[in-house]
C-alpha cells in the first residue's frame, strides 16, 4: 500500500502498532518503513487481529462464475483431506485445491471487482517452498531421500472461517470530494479461511483484496466450496478416465504404491512420442513430464496441452489411443489416471 498521502500522525501510529523502530518522524521515512514492512511480512504486517468464526458460513459470492464452483460449505469439512495439486487462478480470484480423496474445493474471493486471492506467508511457504510448486503444480519436496517414506504430506489438520481486521488506506472524503483528497489509515473487517497443514504450528489464512479500494473496500470476503463430483470415474479400456471440467489441458497421474515400478527413460523416449504421434494431428500441442515429490500419492505427472476440449475428445476416440493404452504395461505396473480441464488462466 502507498501510505505517503496519509497524515504523519497516522503513519507514526501505524509504525508503533507494528513495533517498528521510529527512526524518524519524517513522512517520507515513515512511508518507506511501512512499505518495506509490507514487502517483508506480507499480510502479517497489515493484520490487526483474526478471530475464529468457525460456526459461520461464508457469504454467497456474487461473481459470474459462482454457479460453476459448487455449494458453500463449513470449513471443518476439509479436515484430513490431503492436497495433491493446487492452482491459483490468474483471471478469477480463486484458489483451487485438489485432494487425494478425489474431491476438490474452491476458495473464492470474487465479491469485489478486480479482487485477487492471497495467502499468509506461512501457508504460502508450506505450499510453495516446502513442496516445490510450478504454476500451481506440486512437483517436488524438500524432504531428503532417506525420509522419502515418512508419509508427510499436505494434509489439512485444521480449517476455520475467521473474521479478520486489517488496515487499509482510503480517502476519508469519498462522499464529499476535496482537492487534494484526504487519505487516512483505517480498518476493515473481512472473512478469511484458515488452514493448518501437517507440520505447521499455527493457523495461516487465505484472503482476498483489491489493488485499489473497490466500492469503498480494499479487503474482500472469502467463501469456500466443495465438490464431490470433481472427479467422476469412467473407463476407457484399462485407463481410469476422470473428467474435471470442459477444457484443453490433459494431465496423466501415475499413482505411487508399494511395489509399483516406472521406467522413466522408456516413458520419455518412446511412450510420449507415441502419444504425440497419434494425438498431435487432433490438436495436442505440447507436453511436460514432472517427477513428483516422494511423499505424495503420485510419482509422475504428464501435462498435455490441446487446442480445445473437442480436440481432447477426438484424441480419445482415435484408433491409435488403443496402442497408447496397450503401451502402458511396457513402462509401469501402475494404472494411470487422466484428468482434463479448461485453461482459464496463464501468466
Amino acid at each position: 500500500m502507498d501510505y505517503y498521502k496519509c497524515p504523519t500522525h497516522d503513519l507514526y501510529s501505524e509504525t508503533q502498532r507494528r513495533s517498528l523502530p521510529p527512526l524518524s518522524r519524517n513522512r517520507e521515512q515513515l512511508n518507506e518503513d511501512l512499505v518495506q514492512d509490507d514487502i517483508d511480512r506480507g499480510s502479517d504486517a497489515t493484520t490487526i487481529r483474526t478471530v475464529d468464526r468457525s460456526t459461520l458460513l461464508p457469504q454467497t459470492t456474487r461473481s459470474a462464475h459462482a454457479g460453476e464452483i459448487g455449494n458453500t460449505i463449513v470449513a471443518s469439512q476439509l479436515v484430513n483431506e490431503k492436497i495433491v495439486y493446487w492452482t491459483l487462478n490468474t483471471f478469477f480470484p480463486t484458489l483451487h485445491l485438489f485432494f487425494e480423496s478425489g474431491r476438490s474445493c474452491v476458495i473464492d474471493g470474487g465479491r469485489l471487482s478486480d479482487a485477487f486471492v492471497g495467502l499468509d506467508p506461512a501457508l504460502r511457504f508450506k505450499l510453495t517452498d516446502c513442496a516445490h510448486e510450478e504454476e500451481g503444480r506440486v512437483s517436488n519436496s524438500i524432504l531428503p531421500e532417506r525420509f522419502s517414506d515418512s508419509g508427510i504430506g499436505l494434509v489439512i489438520q485444521e480449517a476455520v472461517v475467521s473474521q479478520r481486521t486489517s488496515i487499509a488506506v482510503k480517502n476519508s472524503q469519498q462522499w464529499a470530494p476535496r482537492d487534494p483528497p484526504q487519505f487516512r489509515i483505517v480498518t476493515e473487517m473481512h472473512t478469511v479461511i484458515g488452514l493448518r497443514l501437517r507440520g505447521m504450528n499455527k493457523m495461516a489464512f487465505i484472503w482476498a483484496r483489491t489493488k485499489a479500494p473497490s466500492g469503498g473496500r480494499l479487503w474482500g470476503d472469502i467463501r469456500l466450496t466443495l465438490s464431490d463430483k470433481c472427479l467422476e470415474p469412467s473407463s476407457y479400456n484399462n485407463l481410469q478416465l476422470n473428467i474435471i471440467m470442459p477444457g484443453a489441458t490433459a494431465i496423466v497421474l501415475y499413482p505411487r504404491k508399494e511395489g509399483s515400478t516406472f521406467d522413466k527413460e522408456y516413458y520419455l523416449k518412446t511412450h510420449m512420442p507415441l502419444a504425440m504421434k497419434h494425438w498431435g494431428p487432433h490438436g495436442m500441442k505440447s507436453y511436460a513430464v514432472s517427477e513428483l515429490g516422494a511423499d505424495g500419492p503420485y510419482s509422475i505427472s504428464s501435462v498435455m496441452e490441446f487446442d480445445s476440449q473437442e480436440a481432447v475428445g477426438k484424441a480419445m476416440q482415435d484408433p491409435g489411443t488403443k496402442e497408447i493404452m496397450d503401451d502402458v504395461k511396457n513402462f509401469t505396473n501402475s494404472e494411470p489416471i487422466l484428468v482434463h480441464g479448461s485453461i482459464i488462466g496463464t501468466s
